[in-house]
């Protein structure tokens, strides 16, 4: 690399503001040393400085003890006088040591690196790094009563910050046994945690209790004025999800607030805390002036002057119990929160009155007398409140600080086990993923205490999601979060020696002490015993675990990897620079497992080069899960099925006006069923938002504001719903880069702000184009930017979608932004000029008149990274399509088609024949083989011909519990229409979504299109695997094709999916095996399917040890085989099945032809010796 390019490098990345903190950061952290008689205080990112840290800043600087402690509080940059206020509002301060540091300057990351005492009531960034003589006093700020950690239902890497500051902790403060548990089971620290749980109550209540300042007077220079009255504090906590534009939580709060306060005001003065996210919307807002208690100023201290506490979900609530005043609860999202998030402690339990609408709060706050709730109290006060006696503080600085042992209760971990760390692999559905939860689902877990560490996955990874949570609850996901620990030459020596792993001098210059840094940074202060490539693939990754902590280190190789290393897809060596990357640092591990003892041979003859010891090559067999495998084969699941909730709620946020003077309306989602309700009377042209929708019992509901004050829920046909409103429009001249598209579109005006608006393009076909936006909007349901590009304007697009790349930034930044933005975007014009679409919506029916220049593709013609989309010819001259939507590019108009309610692609509207719906009444039909039951609601009805046929009439209604076969779903303009027979001679058509499927025996290609069941009187074979090169899905076709042509009744299902899925589609289409081959893409549970076939048929190229064989000897099926070392070695050189002699079309057709695998005869496989056998293979190695 020439001076030049490292120059530009280097600015690239000091310029970019993360790799620029984090660079510093680590070269302050390798040069600094830790200084005694420091203590840094960080309370919510540096945005105020209340909770834990304040009150254990406030006992150090009273007491004379600690007089030459050196304390350094973090800021930010708006809000350092307001701080340095509260500081001198403390009295009888003993010391001036006293720095206010703003949060990610140099003397931030300086006291970072050298503080000796780091107090957080959150979390640090991802850069940061404890050094070993540092103590880290994490007192973090609330008993959960939301769900925490791994207990949050989905993405499992939402907590992945919290958990990775955890294992840096020497000391973690718990209130109460039930945060202890939490801590430890529900963050899983139970067998990773090396720090101390000081279970001993919140320093943050002592200021409750015993505060230090005069709260009155604080309160009165916060502008809060207290009179005699019984003082309320409403203090809901954050729950809406619009981050950039939370204008209708704002109005909500307020409106609802000035309710609340309008409704008690004879009795009570009532004051309103918000959460600190919606502080900085709300602070200058005139309706709350006098009201709203400040974010600088400490909850807990005002809690003492508190004589009734209004609150949701917010840990608060657990902090007043010491006052024993009444608690109020009010809701108004229960539904959403506790379906979306769940709770520890339901409604029921809680320790006052649960309302969901204001009045109903207002209504219970007057009449209560509080003799209801006093037991339930007296409980949680003594369950969650043990320790809080006001001196919680001076025992935790007693113990940390001075080096006593109090009379405190301390936790550690008592998990003695073996520590294991694997990196899995990237988690997606490959043979890999499968062997990998085969071995998590057999590994004994009473002697070994595993994590993972990988990328956290995505909320729309939906494929590793799914992977991930068929392991068992016992793994802990540790996640790689941030920017790596690297200095800047390191990162550029990591760089070269991944661009180019076979040059010997870039390996020597590895940074490995870099790497050890980096390990640091994720794993804080654990330890492992055992770390493990299982993936083998991947230097990024093999990196973490060759310069881990562990004592053994030891990576898996899955296949012939030589082999693979030099394997293309679609012209390039996909795995070349991974694989040699890995195998250049193969000296650093202790073994190298091949998984099978033909592989290994292999791998050692091919990759000896590498190692200085060939002994390290040694192998472990796969592990199975017999069990399962059976099981999923007969239609049984073992997965436990999570708790659906009653009623599906979905969040909207949208405008509506009433259609009725008065209507219905149910304060609770369960009062719908139960009739529970009040009359409610509307003004015609009064705004309604609705913020949720429900569909109970076939009848659609909304969740209704009125003047931003929560109604309830209506019957929806009593809302006209109306565009959405523009309250705000400002000039706006930035910069932005589109980086983060999403699902979010570039829409010709803000989104549903008007009848004649249409979508322009996805955003994720122009990502990584810079624009520049001149206004912006903000409406009910979002902000949004307008899209210029090259000095045209496109239309708008959600805020969230793109970076401000003037946000904060200097005026030489902004010029390099600009010039930068120029240059990136000539590159990347082409998807502008492919891209920029006008869509509009279109409701027709079209049947298919392909002319020969004609394709279906799977965007409009000219778009970029288009393909075409292969459908049968009989799908294409026999069914009739919907049409949703057409789209005018510079090359035609084109309609985008469906059937059965899943998009097919795009054709040209000249490639069309379109007609009047009307004269319409099928538009299509599935064959299927199903099992339902009915849930029929009040306007469902059994009729004689599919709903909208002429000449139909309704059939009487059947038993709830009676079973019936479905043959065919016919679909019509109103939706889709099953045929059900009961053995009662029942036989008729229902609506499709009355039916409770109970079995399912129908098959679906890869594209969603259903081909029937498997059909007995054909001979069926399948093979299963991913759709790639190695696996020799084309010759086994192509040699399909001829023994079809021999006159065979034969049908070929494949299973899987990958890179050559549209040309094995072609070679099916080209071959005429429509009816004979069907590609059954990626199957949930396979084996109900591998149970109905009669042969199991794998030619690969290239093998490690095929799972697959594994599987479908578990089966019992019968097996062909290329024969490839790795097949031969499962099959025992033939004697468990038929092996093909090569793996070319021709020996494949042979072996076809022969059938001697029809009259095969071999040894029995024991699946449960196999697989306990492969057990104790494994644990052969992780032994210490």
């Amino acid at each position: 690399m020439n001076n030049r390019d490292l120059a530009k490098k280097y600015f690239s990345r000091y310029s970019n503001s993360s790799l620029n903190l984090r660079y510093k950061y680590n070269e302050i952290y390798e040069k600094k040393k830790v200084i005694d008689k420091t203590v840094l205080y960080e309370s919510r990112d540096g945005n105020s400085f209340v909770d834990s840290p304040y009150r254990i800043f406030q006992n150090l600087i009273v007491n004379r003890k600690y007089f030459d402690y050196h304390h350094y509080i973090v800021v930010s940059n708006d809000n350092k006088d307001e701080i340095k206020k509260i500081v001198n509002l403390i009295p009888n301060r003993q010391t001036e040591n006293i720095r206010f540091v703003e949060r990610n300057s140099l003397e931030y990351l300086e006291c970072l690196c050298t503080c000796k005492y780091l107090v957080n009531n959150s979390t640090f960034q991802s850069f940061f790094i404890k050094k070993e003589d540092q103590v880290y006093i994490n007192t973090w700020h609330g008993t959960p009563l939301k769900l925490m950690g791994f207990d949050i239902p989905g993405n499992p890497a939402h907590s992945q910050n919290v958990l990775r500051n955890y294992l840096k902790v020497d000391f973690l403060l718990s209130p109460n046994e039930h945060t202890t548990n939490i801590f430890l089971n529900s963050y899983k620290l139970d067998g990773i945690f090396e720090g101390t749980i000081i279970e001993d109550g919140y320093p943050r209540i002592d200021n409750t209790i015993r505060p230090m300042v005069n709260v009155r007077e604080k309160a009165s220079r916060f502008g809060l004025k207290i009179n005699d009255k019984p003082v309320v504090l409403y203090s809901p906590t954050w729950s809406g999800d619009a981050v950039s534009s939370p204008t209708n939580n704002v109005k909500q709060l307020i409106n609802e607030f000035a309710y609340i306060r309008e409704q008690l005001a004879d009795k009570y003065q009532v004051f309103v805390k918000v959460h600190p996210f919606l502080f900085k919307y709300v602070r200058d807002e005139p309706e709350l002036k006098g009201y709203l208690v400040s974010d600088y100023f400490d909850v807990n201290e005002f809690l003492s002057m508190v004589d009734i506490l209004i609150t949701d979900y917010s840990s608060i609530f657990f902090d007043f119990l010491v006052t024993k005043k009444p608690i109020f609860f009010y809701c108004p999202d229960y539904e959403q929160y506790i379906d979306d998030r769940g709770v520890y402690i339901q409604l029921s339990e809680l320790p006052g009155m649960v309302s969901t609408t204001v009045m109903e709060l207002c209504k219970n706050i007057r009449e209560s007398n509080g003799n209801k709730y006093r037991d339930i109290y007296n409980t949680f006060l003594k369950s969650y409140c043990t320790y809080d006696d006001g001196k919680v503080t001076d025992r935790l600085i007693s113990k940390i600080i001075d080096g006593n042992m109090p009379e405190i209760k301390v936790v550690q971990s008592k998990n003695t086990k073996e520590k294991l760390l694997f990196y899995p692999g990237g988690m997606r559905n490959n043979g890999i993923t499968t062997s990998f939860i085969n071995l998590m689902s057999n590994i004994n877990y009473d002697k070994y205490d595993v994590s993972i560490i990988m990328r956290p996955p995505r909320n729309w990874e939906f494929e590793i999601l799914n992977n991930l949570s068929k392991l068992p609850n016992t793994v802990r996901f540790l996640f790689n979060g941030g920017n790596s620990a690297l200095l800047f030459s390191e990162d550029l020596a990591d760089e070269n020696y991944r661009a180019n792993p076979n040059k010997k001098s870039y390996l020597k210059k590895l940074p490995i002490k870099g790497y050890h840094r980096e390990f640091k940074r994720l794993m804080g202060n654990s330890h492992f015993d055992v770390s493990v490539d299982f993936s083998g693939y991947s230097f990024f990754w093999g990196k973490y675990i060759a310069f881990s902590n562990a004592c053994k280190k030891l990576v898996f190789l899955h296949n012939d990897l030589l082999s693979d290393s030099n394997r293309i897809v679609n012209g390039e060596k996909i795995h070349f620079n991974n694989l040699h990357g890995l195998f250049g640092i193969y000296d650093y591990f202790d073994k190298l497992i091949s998984v099978s003892k033909a592989t290994m041979e292999i791998n050692e003859k091919n990759l000896s080069k590498y190692v200085d010891n060939p002994d390290k090559f040694d192998y472990s067999i796969n592990t199975i899960n017999p069990n399962k495998i059976i099981a999923l084969s007969q239609g049984k699941e073992l997965v436990e099925e999570s708790k659906k909730a009653k009623f599906n709620v979905r969040k909207l946020k949208d405008l509506g006006y009433p259609k009725v003077n008065q209507c219905m309306v149910y304060s609770k989602i369960y009062d719908i069923e139960k009739m529970v309700f009040e009359y409610f009377t509307f003004n015609q042209d009064a705004l309604i938002e609705i913020v949720a929708s429900s569909n109970i019992n076939g009848k659609e509901y909304f969740k209704i504001l009125k003047d931003h004050i929560l109604i309830g829920w209506v019957d929806a046909e009593n809302i006209r719903k109306v565009h959405d409103q523009i309250y705000e429009e400002i000039e706006h001249k930035f910069l932005y880069r589109l980086i983060y598209p999403g699902n979010h579109v570039i829409w010709r005006y803000p989104y549903n702000s008007r009848e004649e608006n249409y979508r322009v393009t996805r955003a994720n076909t122009l990502r990584g184009i810079y624009f520049w936006s001149s206004k912006l909007v903000k409406t009910n349901r979002a902000t949004y930017v307008n899209v210029i590009i090259d000095g045209r304007e496109f239309g708008w697009i959600d805020i969230r979608s793109s970076k401000n790349m003037f946000d904060n930034q200097k005026n030489i930044l902004k010029k390099y932004y600009i010039n930068k933005s120029k240059t990136v975007n000539k590159s990347l014009y082409y998807k502008v000029e492919e891209n920029i679409v006008s869509f509009a919506p279109l409701k027709s029916f079209v049947t298919l008149n392909l002319r020969s220049q004609d394709s279906i593709w799977k965007k409009p013609y000219g778009m970029y990274k288009n393909k075409k989309i292969n459908v049968s010819q009989n799908i294409i001259d026999t069914r009739i399509f919907k049409v949703k939507q057409k789209a005018t590019t510079n090359k035609s108009t084109y309609f985008n088609i469906f059937l059965d309610n899943m998009e097919i692609g795009w054709v040209d509207q000249n490639a069309v024949i379109v007609f009047d719906d009307e004269n319409i009444e099928e538009l299509g039909r599935n064959y299927v083989d199903m099992v339902v039951t009915l849930s029929l609601g009040l306007k469902d009805a059994i009729w004689e011909k599919p709903y909208g046929f002429k000449n139909n009439k309704k059939l009487k209604i059947p038993g709830e519990e009676e079973l019936f076969e479905v043959d065919t779903i016919i679909e019509t303009r109103y939706g889709h229409y099953c045929h059900i027979k009961s053995n009662d001679g029942i036989t008729g058509y229902v609506d499709k979504r009355c039916c409770n499927v109970l079995e399912n025996n129908t098959l679906s290609n890869i594209d969603g299109e259903m081909i029937g069941s498997i059909d007995t009187n054909y001979k069926n074979f399948i093979n299963m695997g991913r759709l790639s090169p190695e696996k020799n899905q084309e010759n086994l076709i192509r040699a399909f094709s001829k023994f079809i042509q021999t006159g065979e009744k034969a049908r070929l299902y494949i299973l899987g999916s990958g890179p050559l899925e549209e040309t094995l589609k072609q070679v099916i289409i080209d071959l005429g095996l429509q009816e004979n081959v069907f590609l059954l893409g990626q199957k949930e549970n396979p084996f109900a399917l591998l149970s109905k076939c009669d042969y199991f048929i794998l030619p690969s190229i290239y093998e490690g040890q095929p799972m697959v064989l594994l599987e479908a000897l578990t089966l019992k099926m019968s097996i062909i085989a290329s024969n490839i070392p790795a097949n031969k070695d499962v099959l025992k050189n033939g004697q468990l099945g038929t092996l093909i002699v090569g793996t070319t079309e021709d020996a494949i057709f042979e072996t076809l032809k022969d059938k001697k695998y029809e009259s095969f005869v071999g040894e029995s496989f024991d699946a449960v010796d196999y697989n306990s056998n492969a057990i104790s293979n494994f644990e052969r190695f992780t032994s210490l």
